[in-house]
Order: C-alpha cells, then sequence, then structure tokens
C-alpha cells in the first residue's frame, strides 16, 4: 500500500504537464511509496504529447472528467485514494527529489493533519511572477497562529492526512474558478481543530510567467474567489477571523515589509495596482449575484 498518493489537475497543458511528469520521474521517494493520478479536466487529450516511457516510469492513473474546475478534479483524484497522505501540486510545478520524502518527515515530527510547501519562482526576471512570489511567501508569514500554524496552504504544494481531508469533504467544488477553494479549505481545516504547519523544505518549482498585466487579471480572480470563499463561510456557518496573532492591519503591514526589505518602486506600484484588482474582483462578484 502507497504512503502517498499525488493529485494533479490538468487543463490543456500538455508541455508543462510533461515538464512536471519529468520531474516527478526523478523523485528519490520509491515508486511503491506513492501513487500519481494525474486527472485531464475536460481538456484535450494531453497523453499524446508525452512519451510512452515517460508514463510508464511513473506509478500513473489517469483520470478523466467533464470540465468542472480544479475543486471538482482535485477531489475526483482524492476519491481513488486507499494511502495515508494526499498530495496536491499543479501541471505547471516541478517537484524536488525529495519533496514526498520531507513531507512525510515533517508529518512524523508532529501533530500535524495538513503541510503547506514553499511554490519556488521558476521566472525572477517575470515581474508578474516576482510579484505573485512575494506576496504568498508575505501572507504565509503574515498570517500566522500563535501556535505557529500557518493560514494559507496554496493547493499547488500541499499535503494532507487523508482521513482528515475525507472528514472535511475535501475542497468545495461550489468555487467555478481556480481562486480560493485551497484558502476555504484551510479555513476550514483549521476552524475545526486541526493543525496546519509549514513545510519549508518540501518545495516545488512554479513554471508560471506573468506580465503585470497577467498579473492583475489573475488578482481580479481572486477577488471573485473571495467573494466565493465568503459565502462558503456564511453556509457552515464559520467565522471568518478564527485566532491568526494579532498584527497590524494587512496592507500597513505589507506597506512595511516592502520598505524594511528595500522593494524596487515598481514592486510597490504594481501590489498596489493588483491589490486594488482584488478588491474589484471581489466587489464585482458580489453585485454581479
Amino acid at each position: 500500500m502507497p504512503r502517498f498518493t499525488v493529485v494533479i489537475p490538468t487543463y490543456n497543458r500538455p508541455q508543462h504537464l510533461r515538464a512536471c511528469l519529468e520531474a516527478f520521474s526523478q523523485l528519490a521517494t520509491p515508486r511503491e511509496a506513492w501513487r500519481l493520478i494525474v486527472v485531464n479536466d475536460g481538456g484535450a487529450d494531453p497523453w499524446q504529447e508525452i512519451p510512452d516511457e515517460l508514463s510508464g516510469a511513473l506509478p500513473l492513473e489517469r483520470l478523466q472528467t467533464a470540465h468542472r474546475g480544479p475543486a471538482v478534479a482535485r477531489n475526483a483524484g482524492a476519491h481513488r485514494a486507499r494511502s495515508d497522505f494526499l498530495a496536491f501540486t499543479d501541471d505547471d510545478c516541478r517537484p524536488h527529489p525529495d519533496w514526498l520524502d520531507q513531507f512525510e518527515r515533517t508529518f512524523a515530527d508532529g501533530p500535524w493533519d495538513a503541510l503547506a510547501g514553499p511554490a519556488l519562482n521558476a521566472h525572477p526576471s517575470s515581474r508578474g511572477a516576482y510579484a505573485q512570489q512575494y506576496l504568498i511567501d508575505f501572507i504565509q508569514s503574515y498570517a500566522r497562529f500563535t501556535n505557529g500554524d500557518v493560514y494559507l496552504a496554496c493547493s499547488n504544494n500541499v499535503a494532507y492526512r487523508r482521513s482528515v481531508f475525507e472528514k472535511l469533504g475535501g475542497f468545495d467544488e461550489t468555487f467555478p474558478l481556480a481562486a480560493a477553494e485551497d484558502r476555504e479549505l484551510g479555513h476550514r481545516l483549521l476552524a475545526r481543530g486541526y493543525r496546519q504547519r509549514f513545510c519549508s523544505q518540501a518545495r516545488v518549482v512554479h513554471d508560471h510567467p506573468l506580465s503585470a498585466w497577467q498579473y492583475a487579471r489573475l488578482q481580479f480572480r481572486y477577488g471573485q474567489g473571495d467573494e466565493y470563499f465568503r459565502r462558503a463561510l456564511g453556509r457552515l456557518g464559520v467565522p471568518r477571523h478564527i485566532g491568526q496573532r494579532r498584527r497590524p492591519q494587512f496592507h500597513w503591514a505589507l506597506a512595511r515589509a516592502l520598505w524594511r526589505g528595500r522593494e524596487p518602486a515598481w514592486l510597490w506600484a504594481l501590489l498596489a495596482v493588483t491589490q486594488a484588482a482584488h478588491f474589484v474582483g471581489s466587489r464585482y462578484e458580489r453585485f454581479k449575484r
């Protein structure tokens, strides 16, 4: 019986998926200790672009679903798992060889129910990708609990005890966008008394260059997802604030971090514009409905 099941949703990105699978073929974890489920979320058949020898080198299962978004695709893959742990990443990510070993060691070190790992930016010269990495790193440092647990576990690098994932019901499938469904699951997990830790050594490389305009559009979509997040918490009766340690207001704290790090003016400007785009996306989704 494998210890880990890895689930990867994919949608019309066969070249990214190929690079992802090539990285998985280099995992140091013994093949019998893990299983890989790739869920095609209603896109074109990606396997014509994947060499048979690469597929054959992996403990791989292919799954096809209708196009209903990554939350549904991830849940469909998780439903097939029989392992102790579930790990999720995306088709534009490449895990380091010790990725699963680091997760397993950290699970063994404490009473953790979920572990968040870092996604390293593969394109430091891409301003949108740099800003996205900076903001995620800041949020994971800012939104912490007094016991050291983290609030944000991004779905491109996260692992759960399968029993806890199933008790929680997995990702909320009412989220139609790839935005905030991972935040909602982490919030629900913490609100119910489970533990979520940061595992700094369980690293993946995120191959997603972004222009400034593309990053603004992405933040607009994240703003829309924030409105779905707000509604989901209302349905569940879960409070929006669940005990993160008292810190300065988010945007003031972000400005202080930029100042202390002597970050360039373009990053200040880009984060200001994209945070405005996030706010507009949230209000757009709220008033639309």
